[in-house]
């Protein structure tokens, strides 16, 4: 149901590990009442135009009348449509320990050294292609080449560019 807050769609996924049909039918129905990220824009909108300075209030107390009519809905559906025992949820989780603080700067940093990386090479690609558009075009220019051309020109260094990326991973996304 918390994850409903974020985005209703992998909530929606995870009720799969319900076991109970009966469970998973009263999630389902109940998440829409649920506010997502993406409802809270129009929420913002809306309280904004018609209530003015109280737009944070009404805002919140849509979130909260969310859940109220999320458990009276469940409430109701457990005692009526789908009457019946409820299941005992039961998740074990292991002990909790605060992680190491070497592993934890060891891990931060592998993956911002992999970050720095990948960006990196995409960073000075681009700064390379961008100065040696710039030194094509400076140099056509003193030349005395028609401005056509030199737009000519950068479409086929940029059809260039695009072809060897593509031939340099194989047609493959990555």
């Amino acid at each position: 149901m918390l994850l409903g807050f974020g985005c209703n769609v992998p909530s929606i996924m995870a009720t799969r590990i319900l076991e109970r049909p009966r469970d998973r039918m009263i999630t389902l129905l109940v998440l829409p009442f649920m506010s997502c990220a993406a409802r809270l824009p129009v929420f913002l909108l809306f309280a904004g135009t018609f209530f003015g300075e109280r737009a944070g209030t009404v805002v919140f107390s849509l979130y909260v009348l969310g859940i109220v009519v999320a458990v009276a809905t469940a409430k109701v559906l457990g005692n009526t449509v789908f009457a019946g025992e409820p299941s005992q949820f039961v998740m074990e989780l292991p002990a909790y320990r605060l992680p190491k603080l070497s592993a934890t700067l060891r891990a931060a940093g592998e993956r911002a050294m992999l970050f720095v990386r990948k960006a990196g090479t995409f960073i000075f690609g681009a700064v390379i292609g961008a100065v040696t558009i710039q030194t094509i075009f400076n140099g056509l220019t003193v030349m005395g080449v028609q401005d056509q051309w030199q737009k000519g020109g950068l479409g086929v260094v940029v059809l260039l560019a695009v072809f060897v990326d593509i031939m340099r991973r194989g047609g493959k996304e990555e």
